[in-house]
């Protein structure tokens, strides 16, 4: 049974390798950005958007919050959404996944139940911590695992009760792949740019 839900978008990333704000690009006339909160919002209560620079940001997103440990990485600000937000199941994705699958969304959010401290979908034998939900109950061990000195989103994973979604279930929900999709260099927007085209 679904609690009540929020949508964490993950901002606050350095961008190094496109050269800019991924967050800020556009395809179609429309921010990524904004292309993920137009997803996630029907199935959310509320948004709220992580960010290193919250006044680089449009407030019609959603509610801006300042990364409270900017640098660490994703997991500093997963749990800065996860503080925000408070108790629930709260569905994370990173603002650069602008080919989001809402029945995958849906079902992850459907399969949070309180034993749980994360739901993750697993795409060629890894998992997707960038596009989870994660309990409120999730904070504190997260914050534990920070305090060790790891960073990495995937390491985290192993420090909570992890519900781990097999490929097998994805495809048969988004049988093109492609709602895992996200943009880290130039090459991957143009490639995203022609496949919308071509579709």
């Amino acid at each position: 049974m679904m609690t009540t839900s929020g949508g964490i978008i993950l901002a606050g990333g350095k961008s190094a390798r496109m050269g800019q704000d991924k967050a800020l690009l556009e395809v179609d006339g429309r921010s990524l950005i904004a292309q993920v909160v137009a997803t996630v919002r029907p199935l959310v209560s509320e948004i709220v958007v992580v960010a290193d620079v919250p006044e680089k940001y449009d407030n019609a997103l959603g509610r801006i919050v300042a990364d409270l440990l900017p640098g660490v990485g994703p997991v500093g600000g997963i749990l800065t959404g996860l503080t925000a937000l408070g108790e629930g199941s709260h569905l994370v994705v990173s603002c650069d996944m602008p080919a989001l699958n809402v029945r995958v969304l849906q079902f992850l959010l459907e399969a949070a139940t309180p034993e749980w401290d994360a739901v993750v979908p697993e795409t060629a034998g890894r998992p997707e911590p960038l596009c989870a939900v994660y309990q409120h109950t999730a904070a504190p061990k997260l914050r534990a695992f920070l305090d060790t000195g790891r960073r990495a989103a995937y390491q985290a994973l192993e420090c909570l009760q992890t519900r781990r979604v097999d490929e097998e279930t994805l495809r048969r929900l988004d049988p093109e792949g492609l709602g895992f999709t996200n943009l880290n260099t130039p090459e991957d927007l143009e490639r995203f740019r022609q496949r919308k085209h071509t579709l």
